[in-house]
Protein backbone atom coordinates (compact mmCIF):
# COMPACT_ATOMS: atom_id res chain seq x y z
CA UNK A 1 0.00 0.00 0.00
CA UNK A 2 1.11 3.10 -1.09
CA UNK A 3 1.34 6.51 1.17
CA UNK A 4 -1.62 8.04 -1.06
CA UNK A 5 -3.42 4.69 -0.57
CA UNK A 6 -2.44 5.15 3.50
CA UNK A 7 -3.43 8.54 3.59
CA UNK A 8 -7.18 8.01 1.93
CA UNK A 9 -7.40 4.53 4.27
CA UNK A 10 -6.63 6.47 7.12
CA UNK A 11 -9.09 9.82 6.05
CA UNK A 12 -11.63 7.77 5.79
CA UNK A 13 -11.37 5.48 8.78
CA UNK A 14 -11.30 8.84 10.47
CA UNK A 15 -14.26 10.23 9.26
CA UNK A 16 -16.49 6.90 10.08
CA UNK A 17 -15.48 7.09 13.44
CA UNK A 18 -16.56 10.46 13.64
CA UNK A 19 -19.96 9.91 12.29
CA UNK A 20 -20.58 6.81 13.91
CA UNK A 21 -19.50 7.82 17.57
CA UNK A 22 -21.72 11.11 16.88
CA UNK A 23 -24.85 8.95 15.78
CA UNK A 24 -24.16 6.84 18.78
CA UNK A 25 -23.92 9.95 21.09
CA UNK A 26 -27.57 11.53 19.08
CA UNK A 27 -29.58 8.32 19.98
CA UNK A 28 -28.68 8.05 23.39
CA UNK A 29 -29.63 11.32 24.15
CA UNK A 30 -33.10 10.82 22.13
CA UNK A 31 -33.74 8.04 24.76
CA UNK A 32 -33.37 10.30 27.83
CA UNK A 33 -34.85 13.13 26.55
CA UNK A 34 -38.19 13.23 28.45
CA UNK A 35 -39.24 17.02 27.35
CA UNK A 36 -40.17 18.81 24.19
CA UNK A 37 -37.69 21.62 24.66
CA UNK A 38 -34.89 18.38 24.58
CA UNK A 39 -36.53 16.92 21.71
CA UNK A 40 -36.59 20.31 19.83
CA UNK A 41 -32.88 20.88 20.68
CA UNK A 42 -31.96 17.17 19.68
CA UNK A 43 -33.54 17.33 16.32
CA UNK A 44 -31.17 20.58 15.87
CA UNK A 45 -28.03 18.55 17.65
CA UNK A 46 -28.84 15.90 14.55
CA UNK A 47 -29.24 18.19 12.23
CA UNK A 48 -25.95 20.31 13.09
CA UNK A 49 -24.47 16.48 12.87
CA UNK A 50 -26.07 15.20 9.12
CA UNK A 51 -24.65 18.85 7.84
CA UNK A 52 -20.94 18.06 9.31
CA UNK A 53 -21.35 14.18 7.76
CA UNK A 54 -21.95 15.88 4.60
CA UNK A 55 -19.07 17.88 5.12
CA UNK A 56 -17.04 15.23 5.96
CA UNK A 57 -17.93 13.50 2.86
CA UNK A 58 -17.35 16.09 0.65
CA UNK A 59 -13.53 16.78 2.35
CA UNK A 60 -13.03 12.79 2.27
CA UNK A 61 -14.66 12.41 -1.57
CA UNK A 62 -11.86 15.63 -2.71
CA UNK A 63 -8.94 14.45 -1.15
CA UNK A 64 -9.84 11.19 -2.78
CA UNK A 65 -10.16 13.15 -6.33
CA UNK A 66 -6.82 15.47 -5.76
CA UNK A 67 -4.85 12.30 -5.16
CA UNK A 68 -5.98 10.58 -8.42
CA UNK A 69 -5.64 13.58 -10.21
CA UNK A 70 -2.14 13.34 -9.53
CA UNK A 71 -1.65 10.11 -10.15
CA UNK A 72 0.11 10.29 -14.37
CA UNK A 73 -1.87 8.44 -16.71
CA UNK A 74 1.12 7.50 -18.54
CA UNK A 75 4.79 7.39 -17.07
CA UNK A 76 6.29 9.54 -19.79
CA UNK A 77 4.01 12.42 -19.26
CA UNK A 78 5.90 15.67 -17.65
CA UNK A 79 5.19 16.12 -14.23
CA UNK A 80 4.51 19.82 -13.16
CA UNK A 81 7.97 21.90 -11.87
CA UNK A 82 7.45 21.36 -7.47
CA UNK A 83 8.00 24.70 -7.29
CA UNK A 84 6.59 28.12 -9.15
CA UNK A 85 9.20 29.53 -11.45
CA UNK A 86 9.92 32.88 -9.10
CA UNK A 87 9.67 35.88 -9.76
CA UNK A 88 6.56 35.92 -12.13
CA UNK A 89 5.08 39.02 -13.50
CA UNK A 90 1.17 38.86 -13.36
CA UNK A 91 -1.12 41.23 -15.33
CA UNK A 92 -4.15 42.25 -12.77
CA UNK A 93 -5.11 44.87 -15.33
CA UNK A 94 -9.23 43.89 -15.64
CA UNK A 95 -9.56 41.51 -12.67
CA UNK A 96 -11.70 41.73 -9.68
CA UNK A 97 -9.92 43.43 -6.85
CA UNK A 98 -10.68 44.18 -2.70
CA UNK A 99 -8.96 47.30 -1.50
CA UNK A 100 -7.15 50.69 -2.08
CA UNK A 101 -5.79 49.95 -5.65
CA UNK A 102 -2.26 51.49 -3.98
CA UNK A 103 -2.04 49.39 -1.13
CA UNK A 104 1.52 48.55 -1.01
CA UNK A 105 1.44 44.53 -0.91
CA UNK A 106 -0.69 42.77 -3.60
CA UNK A 107 -2.31 38.78 -2.74
CA UNK A 108 -3.46 37.31 -5.79
CA UNK A 109 -5.56 34.50 -5.15
CA UNK A 110 -6.41 31.45 -8.20
CA UNK A 111 -9.80 29.90 -6.60
CA UNK A 112 -12.13 27.53 -7.04
CA UNK A 113 -15.95 28.43 -5.80
CA UNK A 114 -16.78 24.86 -5.63
CA UNK A 115 -13.26 23.38 -3.52
CA UNK A 116 -14.18 22.99 -0.14
CA UNK A 117 -10.65 24.13 0.73
CA UNK A 118 -11.37 27.18 -0.79
CA UNK A 119 -14.67 27.51 1.13
CA UNK A 120 -12.08 26.79 4.58
CA UNK A 121 -10.44 29.59 3.49
CA UNK A 122 -13.03 31.88 3.09
CA UNK A 123 -14.46 31.10 6.33
CA UNK A 124 -11.74 30.85 8.55
CA UNK A 125 -9.03 33.46 7.28
CA UNK A 126 -10.22 35.55 4.50
CA UNK A 127 -12.36 37.68 7.16
CA UNK A 128 -9.45 38.74 9.19
CA UNK A 129 -7.18 39.45 5.99
CA UNK A 130 -9.90 41.95 5.32
CA UNK A 131 -9.52 43.34 8.79
CA UNK A 132 -6.38 43.81 9.62
CA UNK A 133 -5.19 44.43 6.04
CA UNK A 134 -7.33 45.19 3.17
CA UNK A 135 -9.38 48.31 5.39
CA UNK A 136 -6.36 49.20 6.79
CA UNK A 137 -5.01 50.12 3.52
CA UNK A 138 -2.46 47.59 3.11
CA UNK A 139 -3.25 45.37 1.46
CA UNK A 140 -5.05 44.73 -2.27
CA UNK A 141 -6.49 41.24 -3.00
CA UNK A 142 -6.81 40.43 -6.46
CA UNK A 143 -9.23 37.44 -7.32
CA UNK A 144 -8.28 35.15 -10.19
CA UNK A 145 -10.63 32.08 -11.84
CA UNK A 146 -9.82 29.02 -11.67
CA UNK A 147 -12.45 26.40 -12.20
CA UNK A 148 -11.06 22.53 -12.07
CA UNK A 149 -14.17 21.38 -14.01
CA UNK A 150 -11.96 17.81 -13.91
CA UNK A 151 -12.91 18.03 -10.06
CA UNK A 152 -16.10 20.41 -9.85
CA UNK A 153 -18.42 19.92 -12.77
CA UNK A 154 -20.28 23.37 -12.34
CA UNK A 155 -17.31 25.48 -10.81
CA UNK A 156 -16.89 27.02 -14.31
CA UNK A 157 -20.42 28.15 -13.94
CA UNK A 158 -19.84 29.51 -10.62
CA UNK A 159 -17.29 31.67 -12.10
CA UNK A 160 -19.23 32.85 -14.90
CA UNK A 161 -21.99 33.95 -12.18
CA UNK A 162 -19.47 35.70 -9.95
CA UNK A 163 -18.11 37.80 -13.26
CA UNK A 164 -21.34 38.27 -14.14
CA UNK A 165 -22.32 40.02 -11.01
CA UNK A 166 -18.77 41.90 -10.99
CA UNK A 167 -20.24 42.99 -14.52
CA UNK A 168 -22.63 45.04 -12.37
CA UNK A 169 -20.03 46.23 -9.56
CA UNK A 170 -21.12 43.36 -7.34
CA UNK A 171 -18.10 40.55 -7.94
CA UNK A 172 -17.48 40.80 -3.80
CA UNK A 173 -21.30 40.32 -2.60
CA UNK A 174 -21.44 37.75 -5.34
CA UNK A 175 -18.09 36.05 -4.41
CA UNK A 176 -19.54 35.58 -0.67
CA UNK A 177 -22.78 34.31 -1.42
CA UNK A 178 -21.34 31.50 -3.52
CA UNK A 179 -19.09 30.28 -0.91
CA UNK A 180 -21.60 30.63 1.96
CA UNK A 181 -24.35 28.62 -0.68
CA UNK A 182 -21.27 25.89 -1.94
CA UNK A 183 -24.03 23.17 -2.79
CA UNK A 184 -26.43 25.57 -4.79
CA UNK A 185 -25.25 25.16 -8.37
CA UNK A 186 -28.60 24.94 -10.06
CA UNK A 187 -29.03 28.59 -12.06
CA UNK A 188 -32.16 28.85 -10.45
CA UNK A 189 -29.60 29.46 -7.42
CA UNK A 190 -27.48 31.57 -8.96
CA UNK A 191 -30.66 34.05 -10.33
CA UNK A 192 -32.22 33.84 -6.80
CA UNK A 193 -28.48 35.27 -5.44
CA UNK A 194 -28.62 38.05 -8.56
CA UNK A 195 -32.37 39.19 -6.81
CA UNK A 196 -31.04 39.00 -3.88
CA UNK A 197 -27.82 41.51 -4.92
CA UNK A 198 -30.59 43.94 -6.53
CA UNK A 199 -28.83 43.25 -10.02
CA UNK A 200 -30.79 43.56 -13.59
CA UNK A 201 -31.71 39.99 -13.57
CA UNK A 202 -32.61 39.80 -16.84
CA UNK A 203 -29.02 41.40 -17.91
CA UNK A 204 -27.43 38.72 -15.68
CA UNK A 205 -28.95 35.67 -17.48
CA UNK A 206 -28.30 37.39 -20.47
CA UNK A 207 -24.51 37.37 -19.39
CA UNK A 208 -24.75 33.72 -17.78
CA UNK A 209 -26.06 32.41 -21.43
CA UNK A 210 -23.68 33.97 -23.65
CA UNK A 211 -20.75 33.16 -21.66
CA UNK A 212 -20.23 37.12 -21.44
CA UNK A 213 -16.81 36.21 -19.18
CA UNK A 214 -15.68 33.05 -20.86
CA UNK A 215 -12.43 34.63 -22.36
CA UNK A 216 -11.36 36.27 -18.93
CA UNK A 217 -11.93 32.97 -16.90
CA UNK A 218 -10.18 31.14 -19.67
CA UNK A 219 -6.92 33.89 -19.97
CA UNK A 220 -7.31 33.88 -15.57
CA UNK A 221 -6.65 29.57 -15.78
CA UNK A 222 -3.93 29.81 -18.43
CA UNK A 223 -2.32 32.25 -16.33
CA UNK A 224 -2.63 29.97 -13.42
CA UNK A 225 -1.27 26.86 -15.38
CA UNK A 226 2.00 28.82 -16.50
CA UNK A 227 2.58 30.24 -13.47
CA UNK A 228 2.84 27.05 -11.80
CA UNK A 229 -0.79 26.60 -9.57
CA UNK A 230 -1.61 23.22 -9.24
CA UNK A 231 -4.43 23.57 -6.85
CA UNK A 232 -7.28 25.71 -5.23
CA UNK A 233 -6.43 28.04 -3.01
CA UNK A 234 -3.52 29.07 -4.62
CA UNK A 235 -1.79 32.46 -3.61
CA UNK A 236 1.25 34.95 -4.60
CA UNK A 237 2.22 37.90 -2.81
CA UNK A 238 4.15 40.48 -4.03
CA UNK A 239 4.58 44.33 -3.51
CA UNK A 240 3.05 46.86 -5.93
CA UNK A 241 4.44 48.12 -8.46
CA UNK A 242 4.13 52.21 -8.65
CA UNK A 243 5.37 52.30 -11.87
CA UNK A 244 2.88 49.82 -13.55
CA UNK A 245 0.22 48.99 -10.59
CA UNK A 246 -1.68 46.14 -12.87
CA UNK A 247 1.53 44.48 -13.41
CA UNK A 248 2.84 42.58 -10.34
CA UNK A 249 6.07 41.12 -9.62
CA UNK A 250 4.82 37.81 -7.36
CA UNK A 251 8.25 36.90 -5.08
CA UNK A 252 6.53 34.52 -2.46
CA UNK A 253 3.35 31.76 -2.95
CA UNK A 254 1.08 29.91 -0.49
CA UNK A 255 -0.98 26.68 -1.57
CA UNK A 256 -4.03 25.47 0.00
CA UNK A 257 -5.82 26.48 3.24
CA UNK A 258 -3.36 28.16 5.10
CA UNK A 259 -3.65 29.66 8.64
CA UNK A 260 -3.85 33.57 8.88
CA UNK A 261 -0.27 33.59 10.66
CA UNK A 262 1.29 32.20 7.06
CA UNK A 263 -0.37 34.89 5.47
CA UNK A 264 0.69 37.00 8.06
CA UNK A 265 3.55 36.97 8.22
CA UNK A 266 4.35 37.03 4.60
CA UNK A 267 2.23 40.63 4.22
CA UNK A 268 4.44 41.92 6.85
CA UNK A 269 7.19 41.06 5.78
CA UNK A 270 6.71 43.37 3.09
CA UNK A 271 6.06 45.80 4.83
CA UNK A 272 8.39 45.91 6.66
CA UNK A 273 10.54 46.41 3.65
CA UNK A 274 8.24 49.16 2.50
CA UNK A 275 9.39 51.00 5.71
CA UNK A 276 12.57 50.48 5.74
CA UNK A 277 12.85 51.51 2.16
CA UNK A 278 10.93 54.58 3.47
CA UNK A 279 13.06 55.59 5.37
CA UNK A 280 16.04 55.28 4.01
Amino acid sequence: MDGSERLKGRAVRGGLVRILLGLCLTYTGIIQADTETEVKGLKSDIKALQEEQLAIKQELLEIKRMLSAEEPSNKSEKKAPAEPPLPITMNTIGSPFMGQEDAPVVLIEFTDYQCPFCRRHFEQTYPRLVKEFVETGKLKIVLKEFPIQKLHPVAPRMAMAAQCAGGQEQYWPMHDLLFQNQRKTRMEDLEDFAQALDLDTVRFRQCMEQGEYAHQIRADFDLGVSAGVRGTPFFFIGPLNKDEPGRVTVEHYLYGAQSYGAFKQSIEAYLDKENNQAAN
